[in-house]
């Protein structure tokens, strides 16, 4: 939470967010900026809009959603994230590589997969600083 308050973070996406332990995480912690996270899996997801439900700056997307129905970020909203979680698998993949054109102001990373990695050497090509690495643990 403390390189988050640092860093004056503000915009956060969470890739393969699961139910949303992460959102609730940031939370708990104090953090009350957005949070969009995105959940390829129907079960949960659907945990994931159980937790989210309340919170008006926490916007739970699914990739069959986002792309099909045209609910996916913006690319005025993607210029704007500021802290990425990638914990992806195959699933999100097409989603990650529509997003990553319009992303480069990441200055907070956390990836918590292999396949993650494919998708980092791509953000990292845009961007014109590097980012910190998020604690994997939040106080």
């Amino acid at each position: 939470m403390q390189q988050l308050q640092r860093l004056g973070i503000e915009r956060v996406l969470d890739i393969g967010s699961n139910g949303g332990c992460f959102g609730m995480q940031l939370r708990r912690c104090g953090y009350t900026g957005r949070i969009y996270s995105l959940e390829p899996s129907a079960a949960a997801h659907e945990q994931l809009l159980v937790n989210a439900r309340a919170d008006l700056s926490w916007f739970a997307l699914a990739p069959q959603e986002t792309v099909a129905a045209g609910r996916c970020l913006r690319a005025e909203e993607l210029r704007q994230i500021e802290a990425l979680k990638i914990d992806a698998l195959e699933q999100t993949n097409d989603v990650i590589t529509s997003y990553l054109p319009h992303i480069g102001n990441v200055r907070l990373l956390q990836e918590q997969s292999c396949c993650a990695a494919n998708f980092l050497g791509q953000l990292l090509e845009r961007q014109s600083g590097i980012p910190e690495l998020l604690c994997s643990s939040l106080p």
